[in-house]
């Protein structure tokens, strides 16, 4: 197999951005975000090619073949497309919601009942600002490129009228956006930046600390110059209200995407599935061996364009005419064991779960552990862990825009982030008689009732689900308790 000009490098994941300033002021910002600018363009030249190669435009598109060159099929199986599709579809196809915590002043059922309010709120809130579309809007980014991000803002005038929300949250591209972080040991946030290249040539950039908005801009005169950004003016740097970064960076464990370390393994199924296509063509447009005997132009022509049946004579000298067509096919049963081994290596480097047949017994769990179900789950729950922090931070500038909101939002602002769970939704309905009886189970045992719901992990929103069904629940349990 000629494999010039197939193999793609890969990348080794997006590099954090730090800066030796430990605050970001009118007289540094400038020189922050030149230098911040340029490491982030090594990110966005790798995030470019992710966003490419998802897409199907992989390296096996540019392939060159030395050896009957007019021969030369290529063929993009595009799993990376499957592979973000699936993590993506797994963990996010339901929104993220939020849930209470912990009930830790039991016995105040009134207080109890404001904190379960107050959640349902926020999370009607985030319903309106379509949170979960734009989580997997998020996903997806994260899955491709191994980052992304979310801008929260209080929200526009013009929108203020009809939404019951105070803020805004926006995906910005993660090739035009970046954080900057302190450098030490703390590795704080701080700058949010997010960008715009215009048509002439200049970059107009807006850079978020947590006391300053700043709105500078590049020429395209100094494009290759250290010292290219610029404030625009004095009046484009405003307070930041609410007293943090409110461009949020979310991150994968390695900052890479998801099938990123795979990706020798993807143009290596590309180059064999590409190969097995030119062999049936080779086979198909074989070459016609003539040994010791002539065709004229009308015989050439008889066995191109007509029925291909050339009737020749030995030349003389005892020497016999031989005519036959020079083909070599690959060995079918080899290439299939090698394609099988790529597709399987692919699987588990990427905890994706195949499509085979189910091996051994046909049970629920014996069927997840076979075709690696389990190993998406796990996968799955460590990409939750590395998803709640940022989130959390999210909700910061969330509630923080609430505060300086005028409407009163019914006590919301006294929320404390603290009591907030972020949680993750799956398939909820998946064997729904084992959830359904773990949960009257848990409820017949005096288990608190938010906490039972939460454990069987059965309600897209158990928030919401326990506000609507905790007045006959714990009437079900007083009623145990007499017993």
């Amino acid at each position: 197999m000629d494999a010039s000009h197939v193999q793609a490098a890969p990348t080794s994941g997006r590099k954090m951005i730090f800066t030796d300033v430990m605050e970001i002021t009118k007289e540094n910002i400038e020189d922050v975000v030149t230098t911040a600018f340029h490491e982030h363009q090594q990110n966005a030249f790798d995030e470019k090619f992710l966003f490419k190669y998802e897409k199907g435009l992989q390296p096996i598109r540019d392939r060159e073949k030395n050896i009957r060159p007019e021969v030369n099929f290529t063929l993009t199986e595009n799993h990376a497309s499957r592979i973000v599709d699936m993590h993506t579809g797994y963990c996010f196809s339901n929104p993220i919601t939020l849930v209470q915590r912990a009930k830790i002043e039991s016995g105040k059922d009134s207080d109890e009942e404001k904190d379960n309010l107050k959640i349902a709120l926020l999370n009607k809130m985030l319903y309106e600002q379509a949170k979960g579309k734009k989580d997997y809007e998020l996903a997806r980014n994260l899955f491709i490129c191994g980052v992304g991000y979310q801008m929260i803002t209080p929200v526009r005038e013009k929108y203020k009228k009809r939404h019951f929300s105070p803020f805004e949250i926006t995906v910005p591209n993660p090739t035009t956006t970046f954080a900057v972080y302190s450098n030490d040991a703390y590795r704080d946030q701080l700058l949010g930046c997010t960008y715009s290249e215009h048509k002439d040539g200049t970059v107009s950039l807006t850079a978020y600390s947590d006391k300053w908005c700043f709105q500078l801009e590049r020429n395209k005169n100094n494009v290759s110059g250290i010292d290219g950004f610029r404030v625009v003016s004095e009046k484009h740097i405003t307070p930041n209200v609410l007293g943090m970064v409110n461009i949020i960076e979310f991150s994968l464990n390695d900052r890479m995407g998801i099938f990123e370390k795979a990706i020798p393994i993807l143009d290596a199924i590309n180059l064999v599935g590409s190969d097995r296509i030119n062999d049936i063509i080779q086979h198909v447009q074989s070459l016609l061996w003539l040994h010791n005997c002539n065709l004229d132009s009308e015989g050439k022509k008889n066995l191109v364009d007509g029925d291909g049946v050339v009737m020749t004579k030995s030349n003389g000298d005892g020497h016999e005419a031989k005519i036959a067509y020079l083909n070599q096919t690959l060995d079918e049963s080899q290439i299939e064991l090698l394609a099988e081994h790529f597709l399987d290596a692919l699987s588990q480097i990427t905890s994706t779960p195949s499509w085979k047949e189910a091996s051994g017994g046909s049970t629920t769990g014996a069927m997840q552990l076979s075709n690696g179900w389990q190993c998406l789950e796990i996968s799955a729950k460590a990409i939750e862990q590395l998803f709640v922090e940022p989130e959390l931070r999210l909700l910061e500038c969330a509630i923080e825009i609430i505060k300086a909101d005028e409407r009163p939002y019914e006590g919301l602002k006294d929320i404390d982030i603290a009591d907030i769970e972020v949680r993750f939704c799956r398939t909820k309905t998946y064997d729904l008689v084992s959830k359904t009886n773990a949960l009257v189970s848990l409820i017949n045992c005096g288990v608190d009732g938010l906490t039972a719901f939460n454990t069987v992990s059965l309600f897209t929103d158990s928030e919401q689900a326990w506000l609507d069904s905790s007045r006959i629940i714990n009437g079900i349990q007083e009623k145990l308790i007499e017993k």
